[in-house]
């Protein structure tokens, strides 16, 4: 996954999106924003935790499935402050 996301970024095929990985009890994103890292977290039991890109890429690697979703700029950010501050109830 890294090298392919590697590729993508450095052939300038992704610039505003989001990689999202499942595994069995949680789900991992990582931000992208102009083709750099922004931001990455995780949902974990409905709770939205903001994470560093190292922990991104371990808590990943055993992944079970993995995508990357292309999205307005606007859009990406606005999620990605999610993970950032949690909403109130």
């Amino acid at each position: 996954m890294v090298a392919v996301l590697r590729e993508s970024l450095a052939n300038g095929s992704v610039s505003d999106g989001y990689v999202r990985a499942g595994s069995a009890n949680a789900e991992h994103f990582l931000f992208l924003h102009q083709g750099k890292a922004h931001s990455a977290g995780v949902l974990e039991e409905d709770r939205f935790s903001m994470r560093t890109f190292g922990e991104f890429f371990g808590a990943t690697a055993g992944a079970t499935s993995v995508a990357f979703c292309h999205t307005d700029p606007a859009i990406l950010l606005c999620t990605a402050v999610l993970f950032r501050k949690a909403p109130s109830a």
